[in-house]
Formats: structure tokens, C-alpha cells, sequence
């Protein structure tokens, strides 16, 4: 069933929960879902919707290499490749949304909507570990 973001901390998904899901040198990827938020989370505090952080069970953000977040009434999006960090922001009511987060080897590109911002990075996706 499909999950409802209600602003409250907690629900997520972690990628590394599962082994087939794991990201770690791949060297492009797109992730694209449909989101309805109910509320904006409570400013300041970080809703995260999908992750792959640390090693399968154990979530740490310290070497998390993909985040889809939403935070002070923003969709954040966050990419680790070798040598590159790359942390994209679009603005985000409640309702219904679009969201795609990808990386085709040399731009990572978030779009909420048909909204769409982007970077440059190279690189393998690296997981930190």
C-alpha cells in the first residue's frame, strides 16, 4: 500500500535495507515516485523519504550516498559520487508531486513537478564504507 508522509519522523525508505538495492559504483541511476504530502514536516526538522545510507540494518548518514528529503518547505535531494557531493533544492507545498532524483555519469538532476535543477558531477556513486 502506499505509504503517507504525514510530516512525522520515522517512516523512510533505506535502500541498503536490502542487498539487491544496493548503489554503491553505479554509474548512473533514476529514481522517479509519486509523493502526497498531507503537511510540511514541522521546520528544521529533516523527512526523509528515501535513503541508502551505511551497511544493510545499520542507517548512518556519515557515509550515505543517495537522500530524498524534505525539509523547511523544500525537496532535498543528495548524490555522493567519487569526488563529488552534490546537494539539490526545489520548493515544495502540501498535495500531490512528481519527484525524480537522477545521474546519467555526468549530471545529477532533481525535478519535483517539471521543475528541474541540476549539477555537474563525475564519478561512481559511492556508498562511503
Amino acid at each position: 500500500p502506499p505509504q503517507l508522509f504525514d510530516g512525522k519522523m520515522g517512516r523512510w525508505v533505506n535502500l541498503r535495507d536490502t542487498y539487491s538495492a544496493d548503489i554503491n559504483g553505479l554509474v548512473s541511476l533514476s529514481i522517479a515516485f509519486d509523493l502526497t504530502m498531507a503537511v510540511l514536516p514541522p521546520a528544521g526538522d529533516d523527512q526523509v523519504i528515501l535513503s541508502s545510507g551505511g551497511t544493510r540494518g545499520n542507517y548512518d548518514t556519515r557515509v550515505e550516498s543517495l537522500r530524498l528529503s524534505v525539509l523547511n518547505g523544500q525537496v532535498r535531494g543528495k548524490l555522493t559520487t567519487i569526488g563529488n557531493v552534490v546537494n539539490l533544492t526545489l520548493p515544495i507545498t502540501t498535495g500531490a508531486h512528481h519527484v525524480v532524483l537522477a545521474y546519467d555519469g555526468s549530471t545529477v538532476t532533481l525535478t519535483l513537478d517539471g521543475a528541474t535543477v541540476s549539477t555537474l558531477a563525475t564519478g561512481t556513486i559511492k556508498q562511503g564504507f
